[in-house]
Formats: structure tokens, sequence, C-alpha cells
């Protein structure tokens, strides 16, 4: 019996398959696509991964795996940028429990900007530990209290969370 847990992104349940909204479609060995993140750190945020390669999870940072990130990056990112109506957009690598390559990109409203400025006293930059506040607000307080409340498993939760994303989803893939 094999005990390692399978990929997420390789293994593309409903639900993840529910929140696609982009998948690549030029010329390259490569294909990527891109998701709205069932349990956000902002509105918006997305997650761009690597399709499953040859049969295997793309796991390992190799040049290899870049292959048609520019493309699907620009892509994905206007239409955040449409229809999230934001300026900018964090993107970062970070790959936590799904080692799947994958990146977040985080739409950064200038409320959620401001409003974390004034309480840290950032006048600029540190966006790194912005990403930490978010996670901290959404992931460690929010999202918790949430599944207490309403006696959820987080699969509940996300279930629920993605009924909500559907129109923005519709939204994304007409962008």
């Amino acid at each position: 019996m094999n005990d390692k847990k399978e990929c997420p992104f390789c293994e593309r349940n409903e639900l993840l398959n529910s929140l696609i909204f982009y998948e690549s479609k030029y010329k390259s060995n490569n294909r990527w696509f891109a998701f709205l993140d069932s349990l956000p750190l902002t509105e918006g945020h997305t997650i761009l991964a690597l399709k499953k390669r040859r049969n295997k999870c793309p796991n390992k940072l190799t040049p290899e795996v870049f292959e048609g990130l520019e493309n699907a990056l620009k892509n994905v990112t206007r239409k955040l940028k449409k229809v999230y109506k934001t300026e900018d957009i964090l993107f970062a690598s970070l790959r936590g429990k799904t080692p799947h390559f994958h990146f977040h990109l985080i739409p950064l409203h200038k409320k959620d900007e401001k409003k974390w400025r004034e309480k840290t006293l950032y006048e600029e930059g540190h966006l790194f530990e912005f990403l930490g506040y978010l996670e901290c607000e959404k992931k460690v307080k929010e999202y918790p209290r949430q599944r207490i409340s309403k006696n959820w498993s987080e699969d509940d939760q996300r279930k629920n969370k993605a009924k909500k994303l559907r129109t923005k989803i519709v939204e994304l893939k007409k962008a």
C-alpha cells in the first residue's frame, strides 16, 4: 500500500476543477492552470500551477519548469487586474504543504494594504511581512473561527467558499 499522499494539483478533484478559470493553450511543453484559492488571503488570491508532466508531479525547481510561465503569468494577471480592479499583484512561490511547483498571485488591494500600514507603521516596502499579516488574519484567526462556529471540516469550509466564488470564476474566464 502506498502511504504517500496524492498531490492535489496532479489528482485534481471536483472542487479544484470548479475553481479553475485559466488553462494555457499555447505551444509549449508545459501547460499551466490557474484557480482561485478557496481559502484566500485576499479577494482574488490565485494559484498558478504547472500541470503534471509526463505522468510526474513537477515538484523540483528546474529550468524546464519555467517554460510557458511568461505567457501564463501575463494572461492570468491581466484577468485578475480586470476583474478585481487592482493595480498590483504580489507574486510568490510559497509551496508549503504542497511541493507541486506553483505560484501564488495575490491582488494587492489598497484598502488592505492601507489598514496594514496603519497598524504596523511601515510606510513602504515590507510586503513579505504583509503576506504574513494576511495569513495570520485569515488562516490563523478568521477561518478556524468560522469552522468552529459552523462545525465544519476544512473541506466543508472550502466547498462553501468555492460556491461563493462561482460568479467571479465566470467573470475571470470571460476576461
